[in-house]
């Protein structure tokens, strides 16, 4: 009971206080004391991953630097491992290119980021006064400046380069600063994202010469499991993922292929399937191209894919720059159009000028410019996206640039140019008989048209809508076209037949199109874009 009472927090009872003091006083000591626990279960859900991971031509790097931060800035790591503090592998993340990251309590600390360059980020607390030196140092940026109650300012330090992160803990402060933080978390309590916890990661993290070997199983603790089995031969994985998918079960194919690219790293480049004739690097991006087929109503799933693209070198180019875009629709979709602008830059960054795809990136842009309410980027990523596409051949990108500038005119107010725009949408569709299309043009058509006040044209295109939509229609569209024909009836005093749609209208339970952030434009730009599949839309020169 004596001792209970004295314990400040439950991590009191992994580092007692004095050693804590200690701990953030002396640099140079670390406590190095206790065993780690085994959990096979997590151990085998991320081994897939880490194997990845160590896969990866930057992975010395990796290891290098994020060993040094475990020794450096993790208190009683052995002790507190999972329970206070836990690391992962290509975590799924906003951060679609996050390689590993580490958290302590209900914070991350530290992130590796891959994108041009390595960079490594690391959140920590420094004095005021300190501030200005490191604030200046070439190749290191400082980020994320709030004021801690502990008087400290939480910065976020970022170095391009292992050697360059490795040189930071030779720096007192900075490693004294880090303690100071990652302590404060843990001592707020446990670690949240143990769920996620690298067994394999912390092994590499947590080895070290001089500590005593790890007990026999019988004493059920920590045993170190991280070589894999032989695995088996490539043309088998792959020839495995071929059947997964042909029969529609992407998420197992996705482990099977991203295990065997792990496991095989550089024999891929030189294993040729005879019955194909092809490299097994090069079956492998088809494979992933047609994963990547399947994904776009999975966005989330998108983002977690663009970091393990890059295991296929360049024989996965195209692959990985279908999902920079689709993780930049992402980010769109979900209201965070600066970042879609971010990877859809860095995909055009990769095409030569004249690129059959330009026009489908430079859409995609222009939409995310459109989003963030910048409506003269969006118009001149347009007008250079209309000159590309209508100089190409593929119809649908010719119809897509359309849309999207009937969006960004709609999005302004601008309903005279929109209706121009979707007029010269309808159009193309009619002289190159694509009826499916039709519908999806006239209705937006419709509605610019009665809200301009041109009611006789407004319902003789929601009429002649109505007539083209079929069966697989979307109901949202069908609802949303007979509403528009009710308030045109009815504001031209044709009750009868404004009743008689009304009717219809209400006999369906769902909701109708628009809503009430004008006529949606994600459906029509997708029925625009029907015929032609991801990868080549995207796909970089050869």
């Amino acid at each position: 009971m004596a001792e209970a009472s004295t314990l400040q927090c439950d991590f009191d009872r992994v580092m007692s206080p004095a050693h804590q003091a200690r701990f953030i006083a002396e640099v140079a000591w670390r406590d190095r004391d206790g065993m780690r626990l085994d959990d096979p279960d997590l151990r085998e859900r991320f081994a897939p991953r880490f194997a990845q991971l160590r896969a990866m031509e930057v992975w010395d790097e990796v290891e290098s630097v994020l060993r040094r931060y475990v020794r450096s800035a993790i208190p009683a790591p052995r002790r507190s491992e999972r329970a206070f503090w836990s690391c992962a592998c290509l975590p799924e993340s906003d951060e679609a290119l996050v390689l590993a990251r580490i958290d302590v309590g209900n914070g991350e600390v530290c992130t590796v980021t891959a994108d041009d360059s390595l960079t490594f980020s690391f959140r920590l607390g420094l004095n005021p006064l300190d501030l200005p030196r490191f604030a200046t140092r070439p190749g290191l940026s400082v980020a994320d400046l709030r004021t801690r109650t502990d008087g400290d300012i939480e910065v976020v330090l970022s170095a391009v380069g292992g050697d360059a992160a490795l040189g930071l803990f030779d720096d007192e402060v900075i490693v004294r600063g880090m303690r100071r933080f990652t302590l404060d978390l843990a001592r707020r309590g446990p670690c949240s994202s143990g769920h996620w916890h690298s067994l394999q990661l912390a092994d590499a993290l947590l080895s070290e010469p001089e500590l005593p070997p790890s007990p026999s199983p019988s004493d059920a603790v920590y045993r170190d499991l991280s070589a894999p089995p032989p695995p088996p031969p490539i043309e088998d994985a792959i020839a495995r993922v071929d059947r997964l998918l042909a029969d529609a079960h992407y998420g197992q194919a996705r482990e099977v292929l991203v295990t065997a690219l792990s496991l095989r790293g550089s024999e891929l480049a030189d294993a040729v399937d005879p019955e194909h004739g092809a490299s097994a690097l090069d079956r492998a991006a088809a494979a992933l191209a047609e994963l990547v087929g399947a994904l776009p109503d999975d966005d989330a799933a998108v983002l977690s894919w663009v970091p393990r693209a890059r295991l296929l070198g360049d024989a996965g180019a195209a692959v990985y720059n279908d999902l920079l875009v689709l993780s930049g629709r992402f980010h769109r979709r979900a209201e965070r159009p600066a970042r879609g602008i971010e990877f859809v830059a860095r995909a055009l960054g990769q095409l030569e000028e004249r690129h059959p795809s330009i026009a489908l990136l430079l859409i995609e842009l222009a939409r995310c410019y459109t989003a963030l309410g910048d409506g003269d980027a969006a118009s001149a990523h347009l007008a250079v996206a209309l000159r590309h596409a209508d100089a190409e051949p593929p119809l649908s990108t010719r119809l897509a640039a359309r849309a999207a500038l009937a969006e960004r005119h709609l999005r302004a107010g601008e309903l005279t140019p929109a209706a121009r725009s979707l007029a010269d949408a309808l159009d193309l569709a009619r002289v190159h008989g694509r009826a499916s299309l039709l519908p999806h043009l006239l209705a937006p058509l419709g509605w610019c048209d009665e809200r301009r006040g041109a009611l006789s044209d407004a319902v003789a295109h929601y009429a002649e809508a109505l007539a083209l939509l079929d069966d697989d229609a979307p109901p949202g569209l069908r609802r949303g076209v007979l509403a528009g024909l009710v308030r045109c009836h009815d504001r031209r005093g044709e009750t009868a037949t404004a009743d008689a749609y009304l009717r219809r209208a209400e006999a369906m339970t769902e909701s109708a199109w628009p809503g009430e952030r004008g006529w949606p434009f994600e459906p029509l730009v997708d029925a625009c874009l029907a015929t032609t599949a991801p990868s080549q839309h995207h796909a970089p020169p050869a």
